[in-house]
């Protein structure tokens, strides 16, 4: 197995990682929790509120709550992300695994130039280190390109 394989297996295996590791430990928005302790999110209007114990639900009568306890009891369930759409969805994944990817791609360019100086102009490590470094832009025009491609994706799709 050559160094050219092992190291575009090296690099699908973390990117793998990083991608489990992002789902199994998901990030806090940049607020982080969206209302203090006591409070509910107006899902209409997205601002806060305290809950009033009987009439009308949200502040401004007839609000989605319905009466009682001021818990949602409408049978309504709320969408818990921040996105509405799947394009929208992988656009956020997207944007989480371009944090993690392009310290890895200029990781691989600088291993690749590492290379090419231990090679000493011997043709086959030379060859080598061409392949690696090929690799590594391909990798890196695949992940700096991967909003463009979805949004084609996404575009296609839309006209269907």
């Amino acid at each position: 197995m050559s160094k050219a394989n092992i190291l575009l297996e090296t690099m699908i295996t973390g990117l793998m990682l990083l991608f489990v590791v992002g789902i199994a430990f998901p990030w806090e928005a940049e607020a982080g929790i969206p209302c203090p302790p006591g409070q509910q999110i107006n899902t209409e209007t997205g601002e806060c509120y305290t809950p009033t114990g009987g009439g009308g639900g949200n502040p401004g009568g007839g609000g989605q709550n319905g009466g009682g306890s001021g818990q949602n009891s409408g049978g309504r369930l709320l969408n818990p992300l921040e996105v509405d759409t799947i394009g929208e969805f992988l656009m956020e994944i997207i944007d989480i695994l371009l944090v993690f990817a392009t310290p890895v791609v200029v990781f691989f360019i600088i291993y690749a130039g590492y290379l090419f100086v231990t090679a000493k102009g011997n043709e086959s490590q030379v060859s080598e280190a061409r392949a690696a470094l090929t690799w590594a832009v391909i990798g890196g025009v695949v992940i700096l390109g991967a909003r463009t491609i979805i949004s084609v994706i996404q575009g296609t799709v839309d006209s269907l």
